[in-house]
Formats: C-alpha cells, structure tokens, sequence
C-alpha cells in the first residue's frame, strides 16, 4: 500500500503502524442447473462483484443490498430450481 493510503490507520509494526488493509470482496451470482455429478453451475455472465475497503460492518450491508438489487428473496417460479 502507498503511505498515503495507510495514514491514521493502526498496524500490527512495532511503531504501531499499517503496511497492508484488508479489503472485502463479494460476489452475487444466479444458479438454476446441476452438472452431471450434482455441483451447482452458475448461469452464465450472471456474477457481479462488490468490493470495499470499509469495515465489515459497512461492508456487508453493501453485498446485501447488491444481492436484493439482484433477486435474493423474490418468489420463484412453482417448479423452478432452489
């Protein structure tokens, strides 16, 4: 990370200060068939990504609301994959 990027932040160094952040990453995806053996496949070109350098509390708010954005809850159809 560039120094200005690590300033204010606490580290585990001697002195106290950062050399690296943690970043989140998540990932929404749809899935509506099995292969062969029974492993879910993801529907195709279906992912996106969301990413964060806030905390986790912040963070996971955000995935969430990627995931409702794209259908997590919504009624599916009688008959369709789970």
């Amino acid at each position: 990370m560039r120094p200005k990027e690590l300033a204010g932040r606490a580290g585990k160094q001697p002195d106290g200060t950062a050399k690296t952040r943690q970043v989140y990453l998540g990932c929404v995806f749809t899935q509506h068939r099995t292969d062969e053996t029974g492993h879910p496949v993801r529907d195709y070109e279906s992912t996106s990504y969301v990413s964060s350098f806030k905390s986790i509390a912040e963070f996971g708010p955000t995935l969430r609301q990627e995931a409702l954005r794209r259908g997590l809850g919504q009624r599916r159809p009688s008959g369709g994959a789970h």
